[in-house]
């Protein structure tokens, strides 16, 4: 299964689980996999920064992460690219061993393209939802999580 979450989450996922940033520039000692395909471009981000609206959630932001990033993307080959992570041979998707999890910064109410990641995996056929009970124990201080992406 894939699933995504945020760094600030701070927690220790049990050993059968992955954690992929797809961020452009994962947080200060990260040592986790990096998808930097599923990663807005800088200008874009710039832009999203620069813009307050939070009520254009699904409208313009969607339309303009979707040209530049994953209409150029087969959902297929990200499954496939991630599949590679993991070290068994079962397919992610009928994987009830192993499972991803995609991280970003954002809170999972927040504006974030990793939930439009989820959405375009799910209507492509590949569920991923955000994680919940994936880990064994909250880790006591807060992420570091100020950098940008």
């Amino acid at each position: 299964m894939i699933y995504t979450s945020y760094f600030g989450k701070r927690v220790k996922y049990q050993d059968n689980v992955i954690q992929v940033a797809i961020c452009a520039k994962p947080p200060k000692g990260w040592t986790g996999a990096c998808y930097k395909k599923l990663a807005p471009p800088y200008e874009l981000l710039m832009e999203w920064k620069a813009d307050p609206r939070k009520d254009d959630y699904f409208g313009v932001k969607r339309k303009q992460y979707y040209d530049a990033v994953l209409s150029k993307l087969n959902a297929r080959d990200v499954v496939r690219d991630l599949q590679r992570l993991l070290p068994g041979t079962e397919p992610l998707w009928l994987s009830k061993r192993y499972h991803i999890v995609l991280l970003c910064y954002e809170k999972p109410c927040d504006f974030c393209h990793r939930h439009f990641v989820a959405q375009w995996l799910s209507e492509n056929g590949y569920e991923c939802c955000e994680a919940g009970g994936l880990w064994h124990e909250p880790v006591e201080e807060e992420a570091d999580v100020t950098e940008n992406h």
